[in-house]
């Protein structure tokens, strides 16, 4: 039986505007657990919107995620770091045929401002001029 390699993949996106309104309107403690679900729900979402994004090839909506300080760690890759370098990597394995990001969230959690979701991720990326495999592994995005 052969299994399956996991690899990780962690980037840094910014809070998008909604995250943000979500946390300056949901302040007290009677609110707290409705704070936690509108933080789970609009993490969940702009996870979704960043594999269409990359599904159409939607290049400026994929780069519009990231800080321009951002870290994207790729396996058997150097870190790619900040707006023009994550962009022109984006830019190269859109081209190549990059796509088809599902990602399954397993575990959504805020600290302050800060958020993160944890999951499984699969996509299908290229490996030679034409060629593609699908990739399986974990993922971990801080908002």
């Amino acid at each position: 039986m052969e299994f399956p390699k996991l690899r990780s993949r962690i980037f840094v996106r910014q809070p998008a505007r909604l995250l943000h309104a979500m946390l300056s309107k949901c302040v007290g403690l009677g609110l707290q657990e409705h704070r936690r679900s509108a933080v789970q729900a609009a993490v969940r979402r702009m996870t979704q919107d960043w594999a269409q994004a990359c599904n159409t090839k939607q290049l400026d909506d994929l780069v519009e995620f990231y800080a321009t300080d951002a870290l994207v760690l790729r396996p058997n890759l150097p870190p790619i770091r900040g707006t023009a370098a994550i962009r022109e990597f984006y830019f190269s394995t859109l081209d190549a045929g990059l796509g088809e990001a599902e990602f399954d969230p397993l575990r959504v959690e805020l600290f302050g401002d800060i958020a993160f979701e944890a999951g499984r991720c699969k996509t299908l990326v290229p490996t030679a001029v034409g060629k593609r495999r699908e990739e399986r592994g974990k993922y971990l995005i801080v908002f």
